[in-house]
């Protein structure tokens, strides 16, 4: 009797799994580029989600001709960039939110024309909610700007993801999520309360000269691989109580400020507190390792 009811339990998993209904991308572009405020549950995302294509055609810069002097250093195989990049920005200007949802292809916030020297990027204007949900592909946040309410928490992000330079204008949650290949957040800024805790990070952790102007919370977060806190600013505090380094962990250059909580923190890898300062003083490591 068990048997058949486990059995059955697994027939309505599989069958509510292939219940998911399947949405194409382009539907939900379609829908922003028309106002329609998106709100999507328990759906799976077909195709790439890419936000950039939400720009005016008419602001899109014509490939410009060769100057004399392009002209000139090409003759002579001298490869020298004289263009500038041009940046063309779509603004979404509807909420955007998605629950339980698993996009299949990429989610895109930037992307860069290297031939016509042209990059593409995302600004939210309103809510960017994505929680709960499973990313198969890559992410690709670079230079986007959020500036309404914001949630990437309990996320599963099966390949790299990229929010370098990305800002966050509101406060944001990654709490809880499980990042399987290299997390960027280089260069970003968060200039309201952040949490990542509870967050896994099965590959390299890149926070590098991310500039954090309120309070930061990594507490209960393993860091698998290299995690890089170098030159990262914390003006507010930070805490990173019970999680775990099980690799290098760098807090070269890394400017501490009170309250800074590493209780219940263990390193198992190498500890880099070099340069590192606290409240403006040098930064003494008493953590037990």
């Amino acid at each position: 009797q068990g048997y058949k009811m486990k059995k059955l339990l697994r027939i309505l998993m599989v069958g509510s799994l292939f219940a998911e209904r399947q949405v194409k991308s382009q539907e939900i572009l379609d829908k922003i580029n028309n106002r329609i405020s998106i709100k999507y549950e328990d759906i799976i995302v077909d195709g790439n989600l890419n936000f950039t294509s939400m720009y005016d055609n008419n602001t899109v810069v014509p490939t410009a001709d060769k100057t004399m002097l392009e002209k000139a250093l090409n003759f002579f195989n001298i490869n020298i960039d004289v263009k500038e990049n041009k940046e063309i920005t779509s603004n979404i200007e509807v909420p955007i939110e998605f629950l339980n949802c698993t996009f299949i292809g990429k989610v895109i916030g930037w992307e860069n024309d290297d031939d016509n020297g042209i990059s593409y990027k995302a600004v939210f204007k309103d809510n960017a909610i994505f929680s709960n949900c499973i990313f198969k592909d890559e992410v690709l946040f670079k230079y986007t700007e959020f500036n309404g309410k914001t949630d990437f928490s309990n996320n599963n992000y099966n390949k790299s993801t990229l929010f370098k330079y990305a800002k966050f204008n509101s406060e944001v949650s990654f709490a809880g999520s499980i990042f399987m290949e290299e997390a960027n957040f280089k260069y970003s800024t968060f200039p309201q309360k952040t949490t990542f805790s509870g967050n896994k990070f099965k590959n390299n952790a890149n926070f590098k000269y991310t500039e954090f102007d309120d309070s930061v919370d990594f507490s209960d977060t393993n860091f698998n691989e290299e995690a890089n806190f170098k030159y990262t600013k914390f003006p507010k505090g930070v805490s990173f109580e019970n999680s775990v380094f099980s690799a290098l962990s760098n807090f070269k250059y890394t400017e501490f400020t009170n309250p800074l909580n590493f209780e219940g923190t263990i390193f198992n890898g190498e500890a880099n507190f070099k340069n590192t300062t606290l409240d403006g003083e040098e930064f003494t490591n008493h953590i037990s390792q």
